[in-house]
């Protein structure tokens, strides 16, 4: 099996996420899809602790009108700050990967978010990864 032919986990499922586009065009029971443009076809989204960062990575299979995409961050899975914004690739028919390196995480556990934008200010927000990161520089006890 090649990493092509591979599912990969996307927002705690697998597949692929495609951000934007739509379907139209209902036969009965077979759905048609012609001329839809799919903006971003995400091939993956994850979050993983590094010894005192968050590594962020993602990746498209292509991109058509990508502007830019933007990561959040929160402690409660609801309300988010903004973390950083990535120049998307435009037009891209090929794959491309993505990283972002969180310098400052939360400690404990805390939720990363991708949305993607279009040229045409389009957004889609994706569904958010959680990690859990432990400082391992803050120490607790008694003191005599």
């Amino acid at each position: 099996m090649h990493w092509w032919d591979a599912t990969f986990p996307a927002f705690g499922g697998s597949g692929t996420y495609s951000a934007g586009g739509g379907c139209s065009g209902f036969t009965g029971a077979q759905t048609q899809c012609e001329n839809t443009i799919v903006p971003v076809e995400l091939i993956f989204f994850d979050a993983r602790i590094e010894e005192d960062f968050v590594e962020l990575n993602w990746a498209t299979a292509m991109e058509d009108n990508n502007d830019f995409f933007t990561i959040e961050k929160s402690l409660d899975g609801s309300t988010f700050t903004l973390l950083a914004q990535v120049d998307g690739a435009g037009t891209f028919t090929s794959a491309l990967n993505y990283f972002l390196t969180d310098t400052s995480p939360y400690n404990g556990l805390s939720y990363y978010r991708l949305s993607q934008t279009d040229f045409d200010g389009t957004q889609e927000i994706l569904d958010p990864v959680a990690v859990n990161y432990q400082d391992k520089t803050r120490s607790f006890g008694i003191a005599n």
